[in-house]
């Protein structure tokens, strides 16, 4: 995220931690359900964070799973000017092997 945030290539953040999630889930035999995200940054720009979060929830729809929620957090003890930290949290469910 840190090469995305210094080109300004913040819209295509999403779809990379959302489709890297999914194919966990989907390799582990589960089918996703909803994401939650967290953005992390040095100094909030809201339409910096705002450009993240629209392609977080993008890249949802694009998967077919609601974006339920999230948490921004500027951290500037933590990360350098610019910097942009993305986690996301799918939620899935496993087939019931015992039915």
């Amino acid at each position: 995220a840190l090469l995305a945030a210094q080109l300004d290539r913040l819209d295509g953040l999403g779809f990379d931690v959302i489709h890297h999630g999914v194919g966990d889930l989907l390799a582990a035999g589960a089918l996703p359900l909803a994401a939650l995200d967290t953005i992390s940054v040095h100094r909030l720009d809201p339409s910096r964070v705002a450009r993240v979060v629209r392609s977080v929830a993008a890249a949802c729809a694009g998967v077919g799973i609601p974006l339920l929620g999230g948490e921004t957090a500027e951290v500037p003890e933590l990360l350098r000017e610019g910097a942009i930290d993305l986690h996301a949290t799918l939620i899935g469910q496993a087939p019931n092997e015992a039915a």
